[in-house]
């Protein structure tokens, strides 16, 4: 839950009490409750830096999603919710494919009804670190705070797009959903193969092993950051000179960052969400 009036250091907007990144678009969030969702449209949804972009290149290499125009990038063809007007997003052709972070309160609500939602959740010591670098990192966020302050932040939910655990165990309680697919980040790293035909037998993909095989390896994070179609070069501006969008992509960075005290800190955190929950998360690789 969001602290009662937290002082934020980095910038941010709020709407409907839930902090935002500053440059999404503020009338998709407040009317997205009135969006018609297409019965054929499919949501990659992801808390921040839990794998987003991972996760729609696999998909963008299973089903070939078609952009609205030529001049839509690579990455755009997936386009990210929150980052566009609803008018844009009508463009595109069904079956629509989207990314987005937004909560299950805020885009799962027709879930039992339309479309597929697919929810790739990552352990939240990796993504408290991966979510640190990114913030540092951003032109637009301002922030040159320590890992200390951030710490503070994501453990008391004072981030973009609100608690960890607030975003992961409503998907988590929805899993058995017929239209909801529930993947880790860690199972995706010790056996992409298999969870791409996952993700493909969810999308109703009847994928050859070798087919399998090449989405795998077009989407690992060798050949993303290689690809300048998937590396987010192209919106190097966006981020401070050095900086990159792809970092590591590993699961156990967390265990450079976090001091005894703060394990302690955490455990408590994780533990009073976790319990009886059956959620459960890899820590090393």
């Amino acid at each position: 839950m969001l602290s009662d009036n937290p002082s934020l250091s980095f910038q941010h907007i709020r709407l409907n009490n839930l902090i935002f990144y500053p440059y999404i678009v503020r009338e998709t969030v407040l009317n997205l409750h009135k969006y018609e969702i297409r019965p054929d449209d499919v949501f990659l949804v992801t808390y921040p830096k839990a794998g987003t972009f991972w996760l729609a290149e696999i998909v963008y290499n299973i089903a070939k999603p078609k952009p609205p125009n030529e001049q839509v990038s690579r990455t755009e063809t997936i386009p990210l919710l929150e980052f566009y007007s609803l008018d844009t997003l009508e463009l595109y052709p069904s079956p629509r494919y989207f990314k987005t972070h937004l909560p299950y309160e805020m885009i799962g609500h027709n879930s039992q009804h339309r479309g597929k939602y697919i929810y790739l959740a990552r352990n939240p010591r990796d993504v408290a670190v991966s979510y640190f670098h990114f913030l540092r990192s951003g032109v637009e966020f301002g922030w040159d705070g320590t890992w200390e302050e951030f710490f503070g932040y994501f453990i008391q939910g004072n981030v973009p797009f609100g608690s960890y655990f607030d975003h992961v165990l409503p998907w988590w309680n929805h899993r058995n959903d017929e239209n909801v697919l529930f993947i880790k980040y860690e199972d995706m790293k010790k056996d992409l193969i298999n969870n791409v035909n996952l993700i493909a037998e969810f999308l109703n993909f009847n994928l050859s092993r070798e087919e399998a095989e090449c989405v795998a390896q077009k989407s690992s994070f060798k050949a993303m950051k290689a690809n300048p179609e998937t590396n987010m070069d192209q919106w190097s501006e966006s981020f401070k000179p050095g900086s990159s969008f792809m970092r590591k992509g590993i699961v156990g960075d967390w265990v450079n960052y976090f001091s005894e005290e703060q394990i302690e800190q955490f455990n408590q955190w994780y533990a009073s969400y976790i319990e009886g929950t059956g959620l459960e998360f890899e820590w090393f690789s």
